[in-house]
């Protein structure tokens, strides 16, 4: 895999006492230096912490990765404050990632949901 290419993954999680257990950042009004999992000024919408033991984790979600579309939103060109209600307003997250590091056991601060 070159340092382009990133594998595509779906996941669907439950919310588990009101949240999904993902804190994310990005969007086109931040700014990708800000970013810690942005690459070549990217300014999507990344995973940044899992709470251990929440749906995300137990789900096999990982920090870093991105995401690409969520309930069938596309994730490419929203603002932060859309990605956040986006996710917030179902009880079901359906999503499209992007991850680059795909290594068993790889592991790694915006919007808690």
């Amino acid at each position: 895999m070159s340092a382009f290419e990133v594998a595509c993954w779906e996941y669907e999680i439950n919310k588990q006492n009101g949240k999904f257990g993902i804190e994310i950042f990005g969007g086109i009004d931040k700014d990708p230096a800000q970013n810690p999992y942005s690459k070549n000024g990217d300014k999507g919408v990344y995973i940044i912490k899992i709470e251990p033991g929440s749906a995300a984790e137990i789900g096999g979600l990982k920090v870093g990765d991105q995401i690409y579309e969520a309930n069938g939103f596309d994730y490419t060109m929203v603002t932060f404050a859309q990605a956040v209600r986006r996710i917030q307003r179902k009880d079901t997250l359906r999503l499209k990632i992007g991850r680059a590091d795909t290594s068993p056991g790889s592991t790694t601060t915006s919007g808690l949901l």
